[in-house]
């Protein structure tokens, strides 16, 4: 069940909506970061060529969002892995806020 939305910015635009159910950065890390990080390594790739790789392609993804071009919804969520992955290597704290999700309540209709 989705409690929150987690939005991320770049220069004060929004670039993605993400539901979580964890306002805990290390929880999403876990579901959406670890797994692309642990790619990297085992693929022999050193931290820092990671980083420069997941910082390319963010900047890419926002170049995109300032033309207004389209992006693919798979593009997104590597987008959050990446910026999750950053997070995780102490990057890029920033760019995030989270809002809890409101219970809409049922209105009764009488007839």
């Amino acid at each position: 069940m989705t409690k929150y939305n987690m939005y991320l910015f770049n220069d004060n635009k929004i670039v993605g909506k993400y539901k979580t159910t964890t306002d805990d950065m290390n929880l999403i890390f876990t579901e959406f970061g670890e797994e692309i990080v642990r790619d990297g390594f085992k693929q022999k790739i050193n931290i820092k060529t990671q980083i420069d790789m997941y910082k390319t392609f963010i900047e890419e993804i926002n170049k995109q969002k300032r033309h207004s071009e389209k992006i693919r919804h798979s593009d997104f969520y590597l987008y959050l892995s990446c910026f999750c992955a950053l997070y995780k290597f102490n990057e890029e704290t920033d760019d995030v806020l989270f809002l809890k999700c409101k219970k809409k309540k049922l209105k009764k209709v009488i007839n």
